[in-house]
């Protein structure tokens, strides 16, 4: 049997070919793989810093609550005789303040008494509204701010006992000429922390709001955060509350802005959301999650160890959700069957936020540093980033046709 000459010629290349093809295999294979893994560092790190920025975002507007409500107690002696300069000072620190869209006083129903609400180019033609009388704080928001108030009368009596065991001790470590010792700078804080305590009754942090956004016409139309301080009399009786709501549009763009930079860094089909654990929804998102995303996303995050609240770690999860088996895996891998991945970050809800501050209860402070904004508090707040694989799949389909 004569072989043809194509036939023969194949034959002799054929020891030649087939290590080229191999090698060819090969080098596309861990050009795909090296694709993969810069896709999700590139990913993990942008999500890493936008979390970072977003929690300290909203623990500069905790700061600046306190500062406010600190201010306002020692200028407003009374909630229903607002005088014209008064109000105008009002209107400056809420102007000096882009974090929050609006303060408001309520009394001891929650009812409004006096608002200003800040002003920016998608209201200006629609305020003021009338929202006098208008409920903003419910029976359970009522019943926390109560308890609250109550701890903390009790706890500043206790307080005082250590300020004056403080003051006897920075006076004897003053006396053998230690003011310049850990243990005397030490103390110097933490007598100024316990100072601030009993001049600041304790505040609380909810995440409601969106029936008030609407009717105000604020520019967002959702939850948000709302910082409430009591407002006391001379008598230390509380008659009323001093609420600021956090400008959630802020939060909003600062997710837009995210995903505008991932895409600007390749990844095309990227999507942020912003994930509540306890609802089991997505409160903002900047694409669309179906409900058997949302699903396996909630168990991902169940199945791994939380992060402490309010204290960013340095790395998040990494998730592939193979649509084929339904399965979710923390390892990096890849495959070609996955329609998305996903890499999540913890974000501080009204519960961690509220636990960190000048305020702080004593209960959750360490008699070492009373002053350590370190709460063990587990969010229910997350940030995502969701991936097509196309993101993959795309590229490495022109490395077949390179070959």
């Amino acid at each position: 049997m004569k072989l043809s000459l194509r036939f023969r010629i194949i034959l002799i290349l054929l020891p030649v070919i087939i290590p080229v093809l191999a090698i060819v295999v090969i080098q596309y294979d861990i050009q795909k793989k090296l694709l993969v893994e810069r896709i999700h560092n590139v990913g993990t790190l942008a999500l890493e810093t936008g979390a970072k920025e977003l929690n300290l975002y909203l623990h500069m507007q905790k700061d600046n609550f306190d500062n406010v409500a600190e201010t306002l107690g020692k200028s407003f002696p009374g909630l229903r005789n607002i005088t014209p300069s008064q109000a105008l000072g009002l209107d400056l620190m809420l102007s000096s303040r882009p974090g929050f869209s609006m303060f408001v006083f309520t009394d001891l129903k929650g009812q409004i008494i006096h608002h200003k609400t800040a002003i920016n180019i998608n209201n200006k033609y629609f305020l003021p509204r009338k929202i006098h009388g208008k409920k903003i704080l419910g029976q359970e928001s009522l019943r926390r701010l109560k308890n609250s108030y109550n701890k903390w009368t009790t706890e500043k009596l206790k307080t005082k006992v250590k300020i004056k065991s403080l003051q006897k001790k920075l006076t004897f470590l003053g006396n053998i000429g230690e003011k310049n010792s850990n243990r005397y700078l030490q103390s110097i804080q933490e007598y100024l922390y316990f100072k601030s305590y009993i001049e600041n009754p304790s505040s609380e942090i909810f995440f409601h709001g969106k029936d008030l956004a609407q009717a105000v016409g604020l520019p967002f139309s959702s939850d948000t955060f709302l910082f409430v301080f009591p407002w006391t009399s001379d008598e230390e009786k509380v008659i009323g509350y001093f609420v600021a709501v956090l400008n959630w549009a802020l939060v909003e763009k600062h997710i837009t802005e995210l995903k505008n930079k991932l895409i600007q860094k390749g990844l095309k089909t990227a999507e942020i959301g912003f994930l509540d654990k306890k609802l089991q929804q997505s409160l903002f998102e900047t694409g669309e999650l179906n409900k058997k995303e949302l699903h396996q996303i909630f168990e991902t995050i169940d199945s791994v160890q939380p992060a402490k609240a309010g204290v960013y770690h340095g790395h998040l999860f990494f998730s592939l959700l193979d649509v084929s088996k339904g399965v979710n895996s923390t390892r990096i891998h890849y495959s070609e069957r996955f329609a998305s991945y996903f890499t999540f970050g913890p974000i501080d809800d009204e519960k961690v936020l509220g636990q960190t501050g000048l305020n702080t209860s004593i209960s959750h402070i360490g008699s070492t540093a009373p002053y350590d904004n370190s709460p063990n508090f587990e969010t229910n707040f997350y940030l995502l980033a969701r991936f097509s694989a196309d993101d993959v799949l795309r590229p490495t389909n022109k490395l077949k046709k390179q070959f």
